[in-house]
């Protein structure tokens, strides 16, 4: 099965709410709320794609500049252009 924006989306939402998640529970939020099955490898290649390695998933949501991370990874999901015409 394929990702959806949907399911891309609630990716980046649990990683931004839960620094240092692993894949296989990624994927049973997914299974949980969307009733979406799919393998860790295809989350794993979706996080690879959007430019996050092991390491920066974890760092994601520590450190001072814990605000910037939000908004990036918000970015992500909300391109900046549907941003500014809010």
């Amino acid at each position: 099965s394929k990702l959806t924006q949907v399911d891309k989306h609630l990716i980046l939402t649990v990683i931004l709410n839960k620094s240092g998640i692993y894949l296989s529970e990624i994927k049973q939020s997914l299974l949980d709320e969307h009733g979406t099955d799919v393998s860790v490898s295809t989350i794993c290649k979706f996080l690879h794609k959007e430019g996050f390695t092991r390491q920066k998933m974890v760092l994601t949501a520590r450190g001072p500049a814990r605000t910037f991370r939000r908004f990036y990874l918000l970015s992500r999901i909300h391109p900046i252009t549907s941003l500014q015409r809010a």
